[in-house]
């Protein structure tokens, strides 16, 4: 389920009752693309849910009434921790298995169109360095081995990569070729880190 967020305008009945009634809900970011949702009305609130489903639009669901008047009961009266668990399971959390490396990376790209300030970046090292390599290779096969094995092909240079950089850098080869390699060893664990935080994610 991963863990509960927390919110101090929304977290108890006292907190949520100093807010403006207004129709737009108060969002709390869940997950990434997931959002909890508070509505206050005039005689009390509701909880709403809000996720991400591609193309810039969202699927927008009720949750249940919150506990600003009546004591929650866990089914239709629900209290934040309560709603934080159910919006979880919301109806676009069921997306079947996630097979494949590609299948966790795509998902994972969904949300962070939806939440990061430059997925393009992320998406290019998806497509370009991490898939083609590691795509096919279904989740449950993945070993820590391989993607070290991955991880250490980008970071080492081919011999046919220096004989290009020898001619390239002449004399000065000896001298900057280790900066070249420090580069190309941090490039390669950025990749690294794209990789199991979509991994982690689709988990």
């Amino acid at each position: 389920m991963g863990r509960q967020v927390r919110d101090r305008n929304l977290s108890t009945r006292e907190a949520r009752s100093r807010l403006e009634r207004r129709h737009n809900p108060y969002w709390r970011l869940v997950r990434p693309g997931l959002h909890l949702g508070y509505r206050r009305g005039k005689r009390g609130g509701m909880w709403i849910g809000r996720e991400y489903s591609g193309d810039g639009r969202y699927h927008i669901w009720r949750i249940g009434v919150s506990d600003d008047v009546v004591d929650a009961d866990g089914a239709r009266v629900l209290d934040f921790k309560q709603a934080d668990a159910k919006v979880r399971n919301g109806p676009m959390s069921r997306r079947g298995d996630l097979d494949t490396v590609a299948d966790a990376l795509s998902y994972y790209m969904t949300y962070q169109r939806a939440e990061a300030k430059a997925p393009q970046t992320t998406e290019y090292a998806i497509e370009a360095r991490i898939k083609p390599a590691l795509g096919r290779y279904k989740m449950a096969n993945l070993s820590a081995d391989r993607v070290r094995e991955w991880r250490d092909n980008l970071a080492a240079f081919s011999d046919d990569e220096k004989i290009v950089l020898k001619e390239k850098l002449g004399a000065s080869f000896s001298a900057e070729f280790p900066e070249l390699q420090r580069r190309r060893k941090a490039s390669a664990n950025r990749l690294l880190i794209v990789l199991k935080a979509g991994l982690n994610y689709a988990v």
